[in-house]
């Protein structure tokens, strides 16, 4: 798209003329400009100097063309990469789709993939690496009695922390990142004293060990099929159960595409899952593994992408912005646990990493393998219809166990903080008498999810979002989990000056009660709250790989395929309100979790115990997926699923709309109705809406939502391209904002939608 003041053409003019994307504070929209005399036309891809509005900016070159509108043209004013594009063809060609695809301003598309620094036009020179050790002092510089350092640091615990980790061998810069993220600070403090010091590091050739793990035969044929066709697009799905083996198939394709001189990248969901899967890679492939995350420095992320570039790096194991490096070599993309909520992004460019990862391949006509233990539905159904090849790994390997499952009847049952004498029995039986460790799954943080007036009933309410805070023990006080307001502990209700009750169990809680019920053994709590610290969760994991006896409480960051080999008892203490929320998709998701949780036990010598807790024992989803497993519950979801015409049988997109006031939101979804019906009509789309979100109020705004629902993704596709122009073009108040999801993962079930 272009706009006339500032993309005017020379009338006549029939050279090339260079369509450049300038991204924010620039406008949303490429700009055209002629090429620099005298140099050669900036391929697509290239980081150009331009002039916008008297002041010089750094753009991105995004094609060419030979016609502009009429008027004048500035000329680009300076070429910033001279070794090549910064942004290769094949990159910018899915960056192109991804705008397309989600109807998102290209220019923002460019800021959300792009690093700072790539922004910013910093040169695209591979930064030298360097690694740090203990000094080694000359003999002739070294006294007869040297003090010890250590014990000249007691006074710098931090730093001495540090010297102690380098005394071990030689420690990269990646690596003191994980260490601490003030490690320069640190490592400035150690060198002024004279105790360490730089060594540059030179790239060597990764060079896989041999595995030790010989394949069972779905591993082999597995392996064997993907590694058959590697030099076209398939898309591969291995549905494999929890502990079946799916990370060493990754590590053989990763060893294939090296063997081809090609890299791999794997794509993980959270940011805690990449250390664990990195040891597993380093330890096979040495060198020429990265990690990639947000939380990785400005300065690191420009590394990494210069890496990629130039070829230097062969494995990135990321989350999914990752999808956007720029792999010059890729051979294979890996999307493990693809069915996770943690790829799609929720805010601005509402991407989802393993729908791009699969179009990135086409592009590339390299094969993209999703692994999961419980595939999403639409995964599934892509496999039903033939155009995903499915994998199926349905034992596990070693010596981990067949779980046994247990439903425990919660009705007429008198609860302990929310634990049924079953369990806690169960528990003692396994944590005192056996001496093993346990885990019990509550997804709700903080100690009590209401404080309620025991005089008059009445619930403490955030005032922003309209919905009960949560009590948190350990911080006494009491937090909005929606929009993160904190609130000081109150005894006495407001209302009547009753006294403040707090009701509802969480993960605080529990773990108390866990403390007074078993007092000799150590109780580990696993969630956001206790893992905000960098490297929190990963101290409670190896305490629990050590096999002493343990009772761990998490919330679903524990569900995320963490290798936990001496647990053998999974209590699941209540996920009943999630089977009866207004998503549709709430079934599926309880389905997953149930069966990705259950996978952390019985992964190693002694066999995993399930006690799953529940109001409604007699669920026929419940009862269908441990009786039948996993994918006879996903194909009885989608029978009803395709009887509502229901994704992955349509194809939504929905707007959202927020302001102070719920009519202004709704009056702007009114006017977006009104754009699109004449389209809509054509093409055969549903408009459902405009209404209320699920949650109406959040953070002082109310918010409403509009659905688009085709059976064709191609007509949906159409009937927005045909007013999108005109919405974004619509006057809207301050207060007012919204967006676009295509593909959206949470909305109210579409028959509450009129």
């Amino acid at each position: 798209m272009t706009d006339k003041a500032f993309s005017p053409s020379v009338q006549g003019v029939a050279k090339k003329i260079l369509r450049v994307a300038v991204p924010p504070p620039g406008p949303l929209f490429t700009l055209d400009y002629l090429p620099p005399e005298q140099t050669p036309c900036p391929q697509p891809g290239t980081r150009v100097m331009v002039r916008l509005a008297g002041r010089h900016r750094i753009g991105l070159v995004i094609g060419q063309t030979s016609k502009a509108y009429g008027g004048r043209l500035n000329r680009v004013e300076g070429i910033l990469d001279e070794d090549g594009p910064a942004v290769p063809a094949d990159l910018l060609e899915l960056l192109l789709w991804t705008a397309r695809y989600y109807h998102y301003p290209l220019v923002r598309v460019l800021l959300h993939a792009l690093p700072k620094w790539i922004r910013h036009g910093r040169p695209m020179d591979e930064p030298q690496r360097y690694a740090w050790s203990v000094r080694r002092p000359l003999d002739s510089e070294t006294p007869a009695r040297a003090p010890d350092p250590l014990q000249a640091l007691a006074r710098a615990p931090a730093q001495k922390k540090l010297l102690e980790c380098l005394s071990q061998g030689t420690v990269n810069e990646e690596d003191l990142s994980a260490f601490s993220p003030n490690w320069r600070t640190l490592i400035k403090g150690l060198s002024n004293k004279g105790l360490v010091e730089r060594i540059a590091l030179q790239r060597t050739p990764a060079r896989p060990v041999p595995s030790p793990y010989k394949l069972n035969r779905d591993q082999d044929q597995a392996v064997k099929l993907i590694l058959a066709e590697t030099d076209r697009f398939v898309c591969h799905l291995i549905e494999g159960v929890t502990g079946s083996g799916k990370t060493e198939i990754y590590l053989r394709i990763a060893e294939a595409m090296l063997a081809e001189g090609r890299q791999t990248l794997i794509l993980v969901p959270e940011i805690g899952l990449t250390s664990q899967l990195a040891s597993n890679f380093k330890a096979r492939f040495g060198a020429g593994c990265m990690v990639f995350h947000s939380a990785v420095s400005d300065g690191q992320r420009f590394r990494i992408w210069c890496m990629a570039r130039k070829g230097t790096i062969n494995i990135v194991i990321g989350t999914r912005s990752a999808v956007f490096l720029p792999l010059t070599r890729l051979g294979a993309i890996v999307v493990d646990e693809e069915h996770d909520l943690s790829y799609k992004q929720w805010e601005q460019l509402r991407y989802h990493a393993r729908d791009v990862s699969v179009k990135r391949m086409q592009l590339l006509k390299r094969p993209v393998v999703l692994g999961s233990a419980t595939p999403s539905l639409e995964s599934m159904h892509q496999a039903a219809k033939r155009r995903y090849k499915r994998h199926h790994l349905p034992k596990r390997v070693g010596s981990a166990s067949e779980l046994k499952y247990e439903i425990v009847d919660l009705c007429q049952t008198r609860l302990k903080c929310g634990l049924s004498p079953r369990l806690i029995a169960v528990l003692h039986e396994t944590v005192v008498e056996r001496r093993g460790q346990a885990l019990l799954f509550i997804n709700r943080r903080g100690f009590a999810t209401r404080l309620v007036c025991s005089q008059c009933g009445e619930i403490t309410m955030c005032p922003a979002c309209e919905r009960p805070i949560v009590y948190h023990l350990s911080e006494r006080l009491a937090r909005c989990h929606h929009c993160g307001r904190t609130f000081s502990q109150t005894h006495s209700c407001k209302r009547c000056q009753g006294q403040i009750k707090p009701l509802g169990v969480g993960t605080e809680r529990i773990e108390a009660l866990l403390n007074d019920l078993f007092p000799g053994t150590k109780v580990a709590r696993i969630d956001a709250d206790s893992t905000r610290s960098k490297g929190a969760l990963e101290r409670q994991l190896d305490k629990a790989g050590r096999g002493e006896p343990m009772l761990l409480v998490g919330t679903q960051m524990l569900s995320k395929g963490y290798h936990l080999p001496h647990l053998t008892l999974i209590g699941i203490v209540n996920l009943d309100h999630r089977l009866f929320s207004a998503d549709f998709r709430a079934v599926e998701r309880v389905g997953q979790l149930i069966e990705q949780v259950s996978g952390r036990a019985g992964r190693g010598r002694y066999e995993g115990q399930v006690l799953l807790q529940t109001y409604h024992p007699d669920s026929p989803h419940i009862n269908c997926l441990l009786q039948h497993g996993y994918h006879r519950f996903a194909k009885q979801i989608m029978l009803e699923r395709k009887a509502g015409l229901l994704p992955p049988y349509s194809f939504l997109a929905m707007f959202n709309a927020q302001a102070k006031r719920l009519n202004k939101a709704m009056s702007f979804l009114d006017k977006v109705r009104a754009t699109l019906h004449a389209a809509a009509d054509a093409e055969g789309i549903a408009i459902l809406g405009p209404a209320s979100a699920m949650m109406e109020k959040r953070a002082g705004f109310f918010r409403a939502q509009l659905l688009l629902r085709g059976m064709r993704r191609s007509a949906l596709h159409r009937c927005l391209n045909q007013g999108m122009e005109r919405i974004r073009a619509m006057q809207t108040d301050a207060d007012l904002s919204w967006s676009l999801d295509i593909d959206p993962m949470e909305i109210e079930n579409l028959q509450e939608v009129k």
